[in-house]
């Protein structure tokens, strides 16, 4: 095949193949022609359900590339950067094998990065399905990801912070050019903590790169109960830890000590929280509650490790 128009890149650490499966079909039944993107799996000890999956599939989809690195748990971030080498296309979009992506997802993306050839990266948001939404822990994972547009914009506009853009990789694409200069992905994020995506987005805007935000929603297909939580929440504290260590210096646990980031960003949610529709209650709050606890927790548990 010709050089595909996009690349995309799936980091698969999961055993359950549906969730895999779904994606999938939500990007292969998107509007963008199958003959004008590939999509790479990384496997990330997935085991070997997920791996006769993929190779069964590579058969039937067009331009599906599996990788096995052959490693266990690499991690997403050295997972990514496995694909991001072996990726054909100029334009590079990662996703998750947990995520439902737009159907217009990859056709609002390389139509952003061709009537904007200043900026590096595209993206747009990443919400628990529709399905979902009197969940609590779905209506706090919302918050999360809102709480980064800028001034609640709906529509598409240039983000030049690290805080104006939600850049989850549920839902990025950047410049292959970009992440080459970059160096990619950080691999001293190990497996177990997030903030891998932020970290990149960090580096990115010191290299003067500007970010593009566009309408268009992914679908995070993942459990929304008090265990998977408070699992996110600790891994979000370490990967706090991480991102400060890096790009600070410092991997401080006393809030005092830790400068106004922690208060600053705890005040960020409580006022999301408060406007945001429908977490107007108590169990809006006591979920935050909690997840400041989780954080730090999750700081001390992983303090050694990250």
């Amino acid at each position: 095949m010709l050089n595909p128009l996009i690349s995309i890149v799936i980091a698969s650490s999961r055993k359950d193949r549906n969730k895999l499966s779904a994606c999938l079909d939500s990007i292969y039944k998107g509007s963008f022609p199958a003959a004008s993107f590939e999509v790479i799996v990384v496997d990330s000890g997935a085991g070997d359900e997920a791996k006769d999956y993929l190779l069964e599939t590579a058969k039937s989809r067009p331009n599906l590339v599996p990788a096995f690195p052959g490693f266990g748990n690499i991690g997403p971030a050295r997972a990514r950067n496995i694909g991001i080498k072996l990726a054909k296309s100029s334009l590079v979009a990662f996703t998750d094998d947990d995520i439902s992506v737009d159907p217009q997802w990859l056709e609002k993306i390389t139509k952003a990065f061709l009537e904007h050839p200043e900026v590096a990266a595209v993206g747009g948001m990443t919400l628990p399905p529709d399905s979902l939404r009197r969940n609590p822990f779905a209506e706090y994972e919302s918050s999360i990801y809102q709480r980064y547009l800028k001034n609640g914009c709906a529509g598409s506009y240039l983000s030049t912070t690290r805080d104006e853009h939600p850049v989850f990789t549920g839902n990025i694409a950047y410049r292959k050019e970009v992440l080459e200069k970059a160096g990619g992905f950080s691999e001293n994020f190990p497996p177990f903590v997030y903030g891998e995506d932020g970290d990149l987005k960090e580096r990115v805007l010191k290299m003067g790169g500007r970010f593009l935000y566009i309408d268009s929603v992914n679908y995070h297909n993942t459990e929304y109960s008090l265990a998977s939580f408070w699992q996110k929440e600790e891994k979000r504290g370490a990967g706090i830890l991480r991102y400060r260590k890096d790009h600070y210096g410092t991997s401080r646990l006393t809030p005092l000590r830790s400068g106004s980031r922690d208060l600053k960003g705890v005040l960020h949610m409580v006022m999301n929280l408060i406007h945001l529709k429908g977490v107007k209650n108590i169990m809006g709050m006591f979920i935050l509650g909690l997840a400041v606890v989780a954080r730090q927790v999750g700081k001390i548990r992983y303090y050694g490790k990250v």
